[in-house]
């Protein structure tokens, strides 16, 4: 398979998808398939020294739409938000593929955080995303500070198949500061200011605590 290993820019550890013109850049990413190029198992790893989007940072009319193949995010460090992608004022398709592994402050695996934001989970996995810090951190796996987060496709008639092509699975928060009003949540946040449409799919296996249950 092909593999993106990450940098060290400041933003977007590996991929930047940035553009002010209002038709926006759109990249579209699958799984290097045989109709392609003839390997498979595409992958892009993000790098470990991004402030923000370890792997991947979407902004201003960018579009990235995810078809097959891993998104294996960073850690971005002590203050850094979304390990493997940072959703500001763009748009995120999920068609397929893998979302896993990445590490933050806050929003382990996925940061979404403007009005603009939105995020399509039509079908693929988003897992095992790490949120870490001595307080206020947040979010194992999807972290929905501004945005809309859709968790399937309006319309679809619910059923298994359905609910196990959409999965946010086995997030983590943990820190170790004992205000006891300073809560965390293991897979999905969506704050007051945002908004979640869940048609069908499966959350489960998410951990929030006050020590590290995994490595």
């Amino acid at each position: 398979g092909r593999t993106w290993t990450g940098n060290t820019d400041t933003t977007g550890a590996q991929l930047r998808c940035f553009n002010a013109d209002v038709t926006g850049t759109v990249i579209n990413i699958v799984d290097c398939s045989t109709k392609v190029n003839g390997v498979s198992g595409g992958k892009i790893v993000g790098g470990n020294k991004a402030s923000n989007g370890g792997a991947i940072y979407i902004s201003t009319g960018g579009a990235v739409r995810i078809y097959d193949g891993t998104i294996q995010g960073g850690n971005v460090g002590s203050a850094g938000k979304g390990g493997s992608i940072y959703l500001d004022r763009g748009e995120l398709g999920m068609y397929g593929g893998v979302i896993t592994g990445g590490r933050a402050f806050q929003g382990g695996n996925v940061y979404m955080n403007s009005d603009l934001s939105r995020f399509n989970l039509s079908k693929g996995v988003v897992s095992n995303g790490l949120a870490t810090g001595a307080a206020k951190c947040r979010v194992g796996n999807i972290y929905v500070v501004k945005g809309t987060l859709n968790l399937g496709v309006a319309g679809e008639p619910e059923s298994d198949e359905l609910n196990n092509s959409v999965r946010v699975i086995d997030g983590e928060a943990f820190y170790s500061n004992t205000d006891k009003t300073d809560v965390n949540c293991g897979n999905i946040w969506v704050t007051s200011n945002a908004t979640m449409n869940m048609y069908y799919g499966t959350i489960s296996g998410g951990i929030a605590s006050r020590t590290q249950a995994s490595v």
